[in-house]
């Protein structure tokens, strides 16, 4: 009891005397000095209708549950201060990221915000300033193939066997290998879900083969666009770069196994 009382005489002395208060030590070197660790209680917060709302942030930590089915607004009413902290953990299944004053907070991932001058700003310049998607689709064997399985080019998703992980193969366009020039394909893909933000997009392609075959492919980025249907459309162009033909008459670059293209999505907030 005579150091609890000791130490709250303490306190109030200094705090009195020096303006500063310490925790766990009786040297205090800043207004408030800690000793120890520090902790935030969290509040739990529901994610309703893709949007969430928190009017009054009287706590510095705040979870989001529940599911989303796309990219989600976080709104958090006026501080009381400048100055004031707040973390939000972006907790809700889906795999969606929630955006607070156009900052993105990816999911499964915190991200710190401090109030200054009528608005909540980041704390940091990291994954919260990006989204990342990430899917693969298939390439299709080539109109010409000899030797395997050869599909015919079609339009207006004239084919559905090659629709995967929700994007549909909605045309190809196969040019035949000739005389030193690789044999190459044109496909354009659209996505079911929700359309994609275009604002500072960046497409990254690689080729994929899981098959029995020793083909290699370059994959070509040609467009994205929402053009359609207010559907994301992206065109590739895939070319096959290990078996570059010599002759007119050659036609075992035109493929004819189904291979794949694995890919990113980046959307910058910077």
């Amino acid at each position: 009891m005579k150091k609890i009382l000791y130490s709250i005489v303490t306190l109030i002395f200094y705090s009195l005397v020096f303006g500063q208060v310490g925790i766990n030590t009786s040297d205090p070197k800043t207004t408030l000095d800690i000793n120890g660790s520090l902790a935030n209680r969290q509040s739990i917060v529901s994610i309703a209708s893709n949007a969430v709302t928190i009017t009054t942030p009287n706590m510095s930590q705040y979870r989001i549950t529940g599911t989303a089915t796309a990219d989600f607004t976080i709104t958090v009413g006026a501080a009381s201060i400048d100055g004031q902290r707040l973390v939000i953990f972006n907790n809700t299944t889906g795999g969606y990221a929630g955006k607070l004053d156009n900052m993105n907070i990816l999911n499964g991932f915190a991200v710190e915000f401090i109030y200054s001058n009528g608005a909540w700003r980041s704390t940091s310049l990291n994954s919260s300033n990006v989204s990342v998607y990430t899917s693969q689709v298939k390439i299709p064997p080539h109109a010409s193939a000899t030797g395997g399985t050869s599909v015919a080019d079609f339009t207006n998703h004239g084919n559905s066997a090659y629709d995967v992980n929700n994007w549909y193969v909605i045309s190809k366009a196969s040019t035949a290998a000739s005389n030193g020039y690789p044999a190459k394909m044109t496909i354009v893909y659209e996505y079911q879900g929700t359309p994609f933000s275009l604002n500072k997009l960046y497409p990254i392609y690689t080729a994929g083969n899981n098959t029995s075959y020793n083909d290699t492919f370059l994959v070509n980025f040609i467009d994205i666009n929402n053009d359609t249907g207010g559907k994301t459309r992206m065109t590739v162009a895939v070319i096959r770069m290990d078996n570059f033909t010599v002759s007119t008459t050659a036609t075992s670059a035109n493929w004819s196994g189904t291979f794949l293209i694995n890919f990113l999505l980046i959307n910058s907030s910077l």
